[in-house]
This record gives structure tokens, sequence and C-alpha cells, in this order.
């Protein structure tokens, strides 16, 4: 792709912040573009209105797809590739992109990618954290927030720190990052991705078309399954690893050790990933101190084991984020003291037993809302106390009226907010407006 391509038409499916971006990346290239979404709604109406000033041309619900002339079709991340509408683009015999590859075919910035099951997001702010103690223009980005359509139009940076969804790399083809880590592969969003099997295949995409100058950062026992000519390096808590966290350090294989004790990381789940952290943000030129000195100064996203209270002796933690069972069971092995565990919501997955075992030795309590109340009530009742309360508002009154000083009333639902909220921010900060009103 270049700005000799002046008559080219493409069409982008999806206009939530990703497909915007990809449409003013292409119009800003000198495409034609056309923009569809499949809802209509006052929101999306203004959406369209704004793009049409940019020349944009905009459907909305349309009858048909308007595919006459088109050259190339990118296609959202919340739009599934199995979807009528992405089938109907390939029988048209259109190269479908997502808008993560197309990003990728125009960004002259090398890209730190953080990929995996949890823990993503912490990792981007702590790799730009650390990258910029060292001196480097960063622009954060991807899944993270802004996506990389527009990084590649705005920022200018000497690297660019990308959080990539499963549902962004499953579209790559060419997308390859100087570095890219993979944190962890547990089950999650299998709702789309049908198997684990599948969905971590799509994970190990982003490692498929590295050079032999680029670095692989993936968990230890699994350099095999990575496929590309990267560099692959280790991480995780064995000596074997060539980062590996034990006991609040960070053990390099270069002999050095980084001090993280007593920090926000220091924990069996978070540990590793500074490690993994370690090894990526040393491809550009980042040392030991500067590591240090980020861990130490962090401050945690919104959402994301955010302790939001500490009254009458019992800590308040929202981790509204954690959408799947696997991110709840690192929830609470991260909690120090006895915790009063509200989950529910919208279940991404079948198998809840696993969890049993880890309710039994961390949780006092239970309290499930939402649509998976019943089911999760059914599975975990034998492993603690289990209260079916639908609403969050019930299972905070239930949860502080069992606590004690030195209790722990944790939000960590392990599902989807879209039974009861609109996305897990609002399930959050109801969270944070009901322990601020606790007394």
């Amino acid at each position: 792709m270049n700005n000799q391509q002046q008559t080219q038409t493409a069409l982008v499916l999806g206009l939530g912040a990703s497909g915007r971006a990809a449409a003013a990346l292409l119009a800003g290239r000198g495409w034609r573009v056309v923009a569809a979404d499949s809802a209509d709604n006052a929101g999306l109406r203004a959406t369209a209105e704004s793009l049409r000033e940019t020349g944009i041309q905009v459907q909305l619900a349309p009858e048909k797809l308007p595919l006459n002339g088109v050259e190339l079709c990118v296609v959202s991340p919340g739009v599934p590739l199995d979807s009528d509408w992405c089938r109907q683009v390939v029988r048209s015999g259109i190269p479908l992109v997502g808008e993560l590859e197309l990003a990728a075919r125009f960004c002259a910035v090398p890209v730190l990618a953080v990929t995996g099951s949890k823990g993503k997001s912490t990792a981007v702010k702590l790799s730009g954290d650390i990258l910029r103690l060292a001196g480097k223009r960063v622009a954060l980005g991807g899944n993270y927030g802004t996506p990389l359509s527009q990084l590649v139009m705005q920022a200018a940076a000497d690297v660019y720190v990308v959080e990539c969804s499963s549902f962004q790399l499953e579209s790559a083809a060419t997308f390859a990052p100087a570095a890219g880590v993979l944190l962890n592969i547990q089950p999650d969003h299998l709702d789309r991705h049908g198997t684990l099997e599948c969905y971590a295949g799509i994970k190990r995409r982003m490692f498929a078309v590295q050079g032999s100058a680029d670095l692989a950062v993936v968990p230890e026992g699994m350099q095999h399954l990575i496929p590309g000519e990267g560099r692959c390096v280790t991480f995780g808590t064995e000596s074997a690893a060539a980062a590996a966290y034990r006991q609040g350090r960070i053990a390099l294989h270069t002999g050095e050790c980084i001090d993280i004790s007593g920090t926000y990381f220091d924990n069996p789940v978070l540990g590793p990933a500074v490690a993994a952290v370690t090894l990526a943000v040393a491809h550009f030129g980042a040392d030991k101190t500067a590591v240090e000195t980020a861990v130490r100064s962090f401050a945690p996203l919104p959402h994301r084991m955010q302790l939001v209270a500490l009254k009458n002796g019992i800590r308040f933690i929202n981790d509204s984020k954690a959408t799947s069972l696997s991110a709840t069971a690192a929830a609470l092995q991260m909690c120090v003291g006895p915790v009063h565990l509200i989950a529910g919501g919208r279940l991404k997955e079948q198998n809840l037993y696993f969890l049993k075992e880890i309710l039994e030795k961390c949780c006092k309590g239970v309290y499930c809302i939402g649509e998976a109340a019943k089911i999760m009530q059914k599975n975990w009742g034998g492993a603690c106390e289990c209260h079916e309360c639908m609403t969050l508002e019930r299972a905070f009154e239930k949860a502080v009226h069992a606590a004690s000083f030195g209790d722990v009333v944790l939000l960590s639902p392990g599902c989807a907010s879209f039974d009861q909220f609109d996305g897990f921010e609002q399930r959050g900060n109801l969270f944070i407006k009901l322990a601020g009103a606790y007394s």
C-alpha cells in the first residue's frame, strides 16, 4: 500500500473506534472509503455525519453490502470472521484484513506487542512506563485504547506499545512486532473461537512472520510451539528461563537481579509478567534501573485489582475487568486475607469446576450476580458459602455484612458485563460507589 493507489476503494466493516481509525487512515492515504455498520442508532448517526464531513461514505444497517468496485475490506475486531458480512466479502474475492493488520502495513515505528489471556493492559502500561524512564518516546495503543491506525496517523514515537487481542490477531497476516510478548494462554473468548486450541493458535500468530532480528518472549515450555524466525526467550519461575520471578526478585540469565519485593507485582501472578516485560523492554535498550523504578512507582489501571477503599479493616478491591474465570482465579491468588468474592454476569465459558479448589482455599463466601448466578451457585455451593444475589447491590450488601477485620471484598466477576451493564467500567464504577458509601 502506498500513496500512488489514489483511485482504490476500501470497505470498512464496523464503526467502533478501530473501524473509524481504519477509515480515517485509508482516507488520509488517498483511498476512497465506504464504511458500514450493521446497526443504526443516534450515536452511530452522529459518527456517520462526522465521517461524511471528511469525505468518507457511510451506510448504516444496509440491506446489502456495497461491494461494487471494492478492492480491500477492513474488518473491525468486533465483527467475527465467520459473520455473514465477512463471508460475503470472501466469496466476492475481496482481500479481507483487520484494523491491526492494516495499520501494520503503514507503520514505520517499531512495535512492542503484548498478547495473552490476562494481564495484557497492565503489561502494556508497565512497558510504557519503563521505556519512558529509559528516555524513549512511547505511544500506547491497540486494544489498550487507541487503535494502531490512529497511532500511525498521529503519534510520533520511538516505540509503539500495543495490546493485541485474539479478535485483532485472527485476521493478522503480515503483522510482525519487533518484540512480541505472550503472557499466558487460558480459556477465554471460546464463545467466538470455539476451542482452546483454536484460540491458542490465534495468539501464536503474532510471531508467525517475525524476522531473525525480532524478539519473541513466551512462557517457559512454550518455545517449541512458537512459529516464525524471531529469537525466542522464555520467562516464568524456573531457573532455566531467561527471566524468572522468585521470592520478590526477577532473576535474569545474565546473573543480574531486579528487586520487586513489596510492590504491586510481588506475587505469583504478576511477578512472571514483570519478568516477561523486562526481556521485551531490554530489546529497546531499557535497563534494570528503569524496570525497578517503574515497578515501584506503578499506578494500577482502573478496574484491575484496584484498591478502592479500606474501611473498618476491610479492603475493597475492584477487579471488574476480570471477564474470564481464569482472571478471577488469578485475582484470588493475589489477595492477602480471606475473600468475599462477588462474581457473575454473562459467562463466556462452560467449565466452572476448576475454580472450586481455589475458592475453598481463599474464600469465606461467594456472592453471585447476573445471568450466571444460578449456575455458579450450583457449581460452587460445596466449596464455600455461595449466595445467589442477582444484583451487584444485593451482593455487596451481603458481602459486607459477612466481612470482618482483615477480610477482602473483591469484585472479580469472571464474566462479561453485558447482561446488566454497558461494560465492565460501569460495573466497576458501581462497586466503587457502593464501597465509598459503606461505613
